[in-house]
C-alpha cells in the first residue's frame, strides 16, 4: 500500500469514526429517549445536511429531522455513496435545469 492510499484510508477512517458513526449513534440515542420522533422505519444511515438540502429532501418525501437547528437526513438507501442516490440526482437535475445548465 503506497503512502497516498494509506492517507486516503486514514482520512476515510477519520470521517467514519468521528462524524458519520457518531451522528448515527446520536440520532439512535435521541430516538430511544424520545427526544426526537421517527415514525418511519428507522433509516440505516443519518447525515447532517444544510437547510437548503433539507428542504429539497423534504419536497421529495425524504425523512429529515430538525433537532435544535441541526438538519438530519434519514437516508433509506445504503451500500453506495449518497450522491448516486436517485433523490440526490433528481435534486441536482432540478437545480441544473433551473439555472439553465
Amino acid at each position: 500500500m503506497n503512502t497516498e492510499t494509506k492517507d486516503v484510508s486514514r482520512a476515510k477512517d477519520l470521517w467514519y469514526n468521528n462524524s458519520y458513526e457518531q451522528l448515527n449513534q446520536l440520532v439512535e440515542q435521541l430516538i430511544t429517549i424520545g427526544e426526537i420522533e421517527c415514525n418511519e422505519a428507522d433509516p440505516p444511515e443519518w447525515y447532517s445536511v444544510n437547510s437548503w438540502l433539507a428542504d429539497r429532501l423534504r419536497e421529495h418525501g425524504e425523512i429529515v429531522i430538525n433537532y435544535q437547528g441541526l438538519h438530519i437526513w434519514g437516508r433509506t438507501t445504503t451500500g453506495q455513496v449518497a450522491w448516486i442516490d436517485y433523490v440526490i440526482q433528481d435534486i441536482y437535475d432540478n437545480l441544473k435545469s433551473n439555472i439553465g445548465g
